[in-house]
């Protein structure tokens, strides 16, 4: 089992996301909150959003978790 990392950073607009090691809702929520945090400051002008999931393994924990909802992108956006 790998210690569960993540990192959500800002400069320019730009959002970088690093995410790696098992996954627990602890951390879920955790990372969550902080990207959420981080949207918020660019919400109202154009962003982008890069992310490396190299490395990460979600549990069964999170994957069944009460709140997960499969969502379409495209659905969001228009």
């Amino acid at each position: 089992m790998t210690e569960p990392r993540y990192s959500v950073v800002l400069k320019n607009n730009l959002i970088t996301v690093n995410i790696s090691g098992d996954w627990d809702i602890q951390t879920d929520i955790g990372y969550l909150t902080l990207l959420d945090e981080t949207i918020s400051r660019v919400r109202n002008t154009p962003w982008v959003l890069y992310a490396d999931l190299r490395g990460w393994r979600v549990s069964e924990e999170v994957i069944n978790y009460k709140h997960n909802n499969t969502f379409n992108l495209q659905e969001v956006i228009k």
